[in-house]
């Protein structure tokens, strides 16, 4: 999708795609098969436990902010008026929705800005950026003062409060998942990441820590899976320090991918290039209407598949009409608010507009 900055990273627009689908699938699949189902081939635990999709997307958030605001100063209230005519139509559209079917209301939805939980379907996660967004001005005025060592001191900050968290309560996957206590750290390595992009080292051997990253990603990943995963380590929410790290490997593992992605010397076939990156650009669409199209439109409609690779099958079946239902949604609700949006950034007098907004 094209920023009203004029900017438009084609390649960035093709892991939206890849997020939206490792989503899509999760949900998907795991309405018919028990998600205890562990799949022989270690990369697609990235898909069986594709809930991983939500740290792709919030990582390539602080990436892709990190990108546009580099160097330049920030109107923060027109930031912020950019963020609430790209999100809140639809957003209100799918409340309006679980409103009327499903009695959702002014509790929980005013619960969820706080909690976000409180938002039914993929919003709770729109929660957790709006939060991201209040701080977001902070982390680049801290990185502009301080550099790139006071953007790892949060994330000291943040594995430090989840550790906290974990010894006093016996759990953190709940903050680790759900909040900005989890979340800021993809966030944050999503920025790092970014600014990483300027050595030489990256452009010159791309290809490698793209292969590297995503092999030793997907083996840890596999192995999460097979110690039980999201629901059963050994159970939910998991007593299992190892979520002290998740987001933090997670946001490590998608940013390295993100930056090498950007710098491949290799070009994917245009055709296919432009099928992903329309995927992207309709993929806020896709994000926060697939469960209910799976929950209302597909599962009254299909037969219970019998296993993980029949339901596999009838996930990439369908995935073309959660597509072009995605679309419809993003002609008709979401682009004629884009033309509202106005320029957030100019060059110059970073540090100082960053501050005072």
């Amino acid at each position: 999708m094209r920023s009203m900055e004029g900017a438009y990273f084609p390649r960035l627009d093709h892991v939206r795609a890849v997020a939206a689908f490792q989503v899509y699938f999760w949900h998907f699949v795991h309405f018919w098969v028990p998600a205890s189902y562990v799949p022989g081939f270690f990369l697609v635990s990235l898909l069986e436990e594709g809930h991983t999709g939500v740290a792709l997307f919030m990582t390539l958030s602080g990436y892709l902010f990190a990108k546009l605001t580099d160097g330049k100063s920030i109107s923060y209230p027109v930031f912020l008026w950019n963020r609430l005519v790209r999100l809140a139509p639809l957003l209100s559209a799918m409340f309006l929705y679980y409103a009327y079917f499903y009695g959702f209301g002014w509790h929980g939805l005013l619960r969820g800005f706080v909690f976000p939980t409180g938002w039914p379907s993929g919003a709770w996660s729109i929660a957790v950026e709006l939060h991201f967004y209040i701080v977001f001005p902070l982390l680049v005025a801290l990185r502009r003062r301080l550099g790139t060592g006071a953007l790892i001191a949060c994330l000291i900050f943040s594995l430090s409060l989840r550790a906290y968290i974990w010894w006093k309560t016996g759990e953190v996957q709940s903050a680790a998942y759900w909040t900005l206590i989890g979340r800021l750290d993809q966030f944050t390595l999503g920025m790092v990441f970014f600014h990483f992009s300027a050595s030489a080292f990256v452009r010159r051997h791309a290809t490698f820590v793209f292969l590297g990253t995503l092999l030793i990603f997907g083996a840890f990943w596999h192995l999460f899976d097979r110690l039980g995963g999201y629901l059963f380590m050994p159970s939910y929410p998991s007593p299992s320090a190892l979520w002290i790290v998740i987001p933090t490997i997670e946001g490590l593992a998608y940013g390295a991918l993100i930056l090498s992605y950007e710098y491949l010397p290799y070009e994917l076939p245009r055709r296919l290039s432009s099928l992903l990156a329309h995927v992207g650009e309709v993929s806020y669409s896709l994000y926060l209407l697939h469960f209910l199209m799976i929950l209302e439109v597909l599962k009254p409609r299909i037969s219970a598949p019998s296993g993980f690779w029949e339901a596999t099958a009838w996930a990439l079946f369908f995935f073309p009409i959660v597509v072009m239902a995605a679309t419809v949604s993003y002609y008709l609700i979401e682009r004629p608010f884009l033309r509202l949006r106005r320029r957030y950034v100019r060059t110059g007098g970073a540090t100082e507009a960053t501050v005072a907004a």
